[in-house]
């Protein structure tokens, strides 16, 4: 029995490694097919000359704006420059690039930029400390009376306010006046310093105000946070980058400063969300790039910091999402996301991906990790699915909001994965979702067992159900068919092999439920043989081996001892 179970493990895990192999030789063939086919019509019609390389194509506009954006962090090439990168047209065919030797270079903190910033900070390190100075005086302006007891709670808070407010009217006076980045004389950078030390003290006077003294209650306190984050906002269209830097980094330092009880910690989650959604807000005119680099890194690691020292899985998830949301929305300034260009696995063929490409998949990948650890550090079996319910959420986004953004079509990879590690980490760990499922075994007879592994595999047919609706409305079918065809095969496997489902629910029900997850993968074979989509006979027969492995375990299962 051991023996043929392992034989079974062996073949499913050939299949899964073997498949995606397959598909890469694939498309390596079929783009050596399309350039020789290209080179013989070209002698057929009586070229003088015979390109050793396919030329470059237009790209294939797929939404509404055109498909060759311009990365917010790289200026446009002279028109006599070729592009870097061109996607191809071919669905099966890998980007063709121009300098593929060329290796990818990093855009955002690049060597010159780090230099430009030190030079800068070398004849400018007053300016910077004057502008830290001011920003700690708001914040201990506050501290102070608290500890030395001057005025009341609420002159304290009023105090800071009106500094706050005090700093950033000097900073927009001097503005208008002088300027801001636009000028060589003693003013320069004088009003971002200002303005960007009375934004953190704001910011400081409202968290005092709910943290510290309890004066105003949550709701009140993310309305103001929300105020002076919009403010924020405002400020930072019209000045420099050093404003910008002031307010996240102080915004974000400034909770770690004041400190106060931990049970008002999960208001910190929704505020460092406000903080990365008003450097994004800024960053989408100013084009700067490294603005939201920095204001993503500096949040998200408050998030996690939050989540793993003290808790709130269901804020911490909530802002995680929020910040999601934001940076894929507000770069390009779309509720639905229409990307363009390459994907960030185009690298695999050296096409570099445009900014808010990589700045949505990071996020992308943030939020399926933030998923998958709520579900493993969580103690109960409602963190479990939280985590659980957040990688749904994903898989529809991926799937069904991105559609319209072919630059976007990996990233339905990253809840898929989080997902099938959730079922492996889950028995591995005896995380909750096991445990409540192998207390099952001794539950008396009278007692329903949990519904736990036909939940999960609910979730993954509805994931392989999302990527066939996906499929023939992609650029490249076949990789959302080998998707498609993988999620819910592979989750059955990892039931089986890691959960053993048969001795809570019987042999019978589970077998009975692989077949039902085989009968699935046999209608996408017969709904891909009617799409016109290229290499339909290829995408059948994935669903086709998906469906005949299931079979297979099912009588496996079933007629094992006979």
């Amino acid at each position: 029995m051991d023996g043929l179970l392992f034989l079974f493990g062996l073949l499913a895990v050939a299949w899964v490694l073997a498949t995606p192999i397959l598909l890469i030789l694939h498309v390596k063939m079929s783009s050596k097919v399309t350039r020789l086919t290209e080179r013989l019509e070209a002698l057929e019609k009586g070229a003088k000359t015979v390109p050793d390389a396919p030329t470059p194509k237009p790209v294939a506009k797929v939404a509404s704006e055109p498909v060759a954006k311009v990365s917010q962090d790289v200026a446009p090439p002279p028109a006599s420059q070729k592009p870097e990168a061109i996607v191809s047209e071919s669905p099966t065919e890998p980007p063709s690039v121009a300098g593929a030797d060329v290796p990818p270079k990093a855009f955002v903190f690049r060597q010159d930029k780090i230099t430009e910033f030190s030079n800068w900070l070398k004849e400018n390190w007053v300016l910077a400390a004057g502008a830290a100075s001011l920003s700690l005086a708001g914040i201990f302006l506050v501290q102070y009376g608290a500890e030395r007891g001057l005025l009341t709670p609420v002159m304290r808070v009023i105090s800071a306010i009106v500094f706050g407010a005090i700093l950033m009217a000097g900073g927009e006076v001097i503005r208008r006046r002088f300027g801001d980045d636009d000028t060589d004389g003693a003013t320069q950078f004088l009003p971002s310093a200002l303005s960007g030390a009375g934004l953190l003290t704001l910011f400081a006077a409202v968290l005092s105000a709910r943290v510290l003294y309890d004066l105003i209650g949550p709701g009140q306190a993310f309305a103001g946070l929300a105020l002076v984050s919009a403010i924020g906002v405002v400020f930072g269209w019209f000045y420099g980058p050093v404003l910008t830097v002031v307010g996240i980094l102080g915004a974000t330092s400034a909770p770690y400063l004041i400190g106060g009880p931990s049970d008002t910690t999960w208001l910190l989650q929704y505020y460092f969300a406000l903080i990365a959604l008003a450097a994004l807000a800024i960053d989408t005119l100013k084009r700067w790039a490294w603005v939201s680099v920095l204001a993503l890194i500096a949040t998200l690691s408050s998030i996690w910091f939050i989540f793993v020292g003290v808790g709130y899985p269901e804020h911490f998830i909530a802002a995680v999402l929020m910040v999601a949301a934001g940076a894929i929305m507000i770069p390009q300034r779309r509720l639905v996301p229409d990307h363009a260009g390459a994907p960030v696995l185009g690298v695999i063929w050296r096409v570099i991906p445009e900014f808010p490409t990589r700045l949505s998949f990071a996020v992308t990948l943030n939020a399926g990790a933030a998923a998958l650890a709520v579900a493993m550090i969580g103690t109960n079996l409602a963190d479990a699915y939280l985590g659980m319910l957040v990688m749904v959420v994903l898989m529809v986004a991926t799937t069904l909001w991105m559609w319209r953004a072919p630059a976007l079509t990996d990233h339905a990879v990253i809840p898929t994965l989080s997902f099938l590690a959730l079922i492996a980490t889950q028995a591995l760990n005896s995380g909750p979702m096991y445990r409540t499922f192998a207390d099952a075994v001794s539950r008396p007879p009278e007692t329903s067992p949990p519904a736990i592994v036909w939940h999960l595999l609910i979730v993954a047919a509805v994931g392989s159900v999302l990527m066939f609706w996906r499929m023939p409305r992609a650029s490249m079918p076949l990789i959302w068919a080998f998707a498609a065809s993988s999620l819910a095969p592979v989750a059955v496997f990892l039931l089986e092999f890691l959960w053993d489902p048969a001795q809570v629910h019987g042999t019978y029900p589970w077998a009975l439920s692989v077949i039902a997850v085989a009968g699935l993968m046999t209608l996408f074979a017969e709904r891909a043989m009617r799409l016109e989509v290229q290499d339909k006979a290829l995408i059948a027969s994935l669903f086709a081996v998906a469906a005949i492995s299931l079979i297979g375990m099912s009588l496996f299962l079933v007629l094992t001892k006979t």
